[in-house]
């Protein structure tokens, strides 16, 4: 089991290896959608709930 598992891991950690420019430019247009959200959110709650 313990050589299935390990064997399954590398499989995987090969394809992530493989895909991890995609993964990266991916990760880097998440972080800039989630900085743009974080510097609109606070907008919209102000406006939609005045205080």
């Amino acid at each position: 089991n313990n050589n299935i598992c390990l064997s399954t891991v590398k499989d995987n950690l090969s394809e992530t290896l493989s895909d991890f420019s995609n993964v990266f430019d991916i990760d880097s247009n998440m972080l800039k959608i989630l900085k743009v959200m974080n510097l609109i959110l606070p907008t919209i709650e102000i406006s939609y709930n005045p205080s």
